[in-house]
């Protein structure tokens, strides 16, 4: 492997890993990420969910709204729509078999840079979040983090089908 595609796939291995933090401090939406119905802003759908699965009280689902509200909007919203404005320019030019080497990585580089304060943010929104659960609603969080990440994984890597004929 050359060196630059070396320092690629580490690259872009730290952005998969930017975006791969705990489910439940990511917001949930509609299809394509345009809110459902009843989605009335950032994290309406994800709130909804915790409080179902695991059993908020409503002073934990007003804590809850509150630094979902206030991890949603301002300079976190800018900063998390500018790592996937910088995502989408990467795969953009991953998908182009004009872009060169060069562009490719330096749009990696970004997506690494866009990346940090994102994961840091997310990481401080997740802290916060767990910092209102009892005990074992950050059990079941936490058994239910691993059902998604489960699910991911084998989405993104599902088991190789058989051949015809096998």
């Amino acid at each position: 492997m050359t060196k630059l595609l070396k320092s690629t796939a580490t690259l872009c291995g730290l952005a998969l890993l930017a975006i791969s933090l705990p489910a439940l401090a990511q917001p949930e939406s509609g299809p394509r990420g345009h809110g459902g119905p009843g989605d009335h802003g950032p994290g309406r759908g994800m709130m909804a969910h915790m409080a179902e699965k695991l059993s908020l009280s409503d002073a934990q689902k007003t804590q809850l709204q509150a630094i979902m509200d206030r991890y949603h909007s301002g300079a976190f919203g800018d900063t998390m729509k500018a790592f996937q404005d910088a995502r989408a320019h990467l795969e953009d030019l991953i998908g182009n078999p004009a872009s060169t080497d060069q562009q490719i990585l330096e749009a990696a580089r970004l997506v690494s840079a866009q990346g940090e304060p994102v994961a840091i943010q997310r990481h401080q929104m997740a802290v916060e979040i767990d910092s209102i659960l009892t005990p074992e609603q950050r059990q079941k969080a936490k058994e239910l983090k691993a059902k998604w990440s489960a699910r991911r994984r084998d989405f993104h890597h599902p088991p190789e089908a058989p051949l015809l004929g096998e």
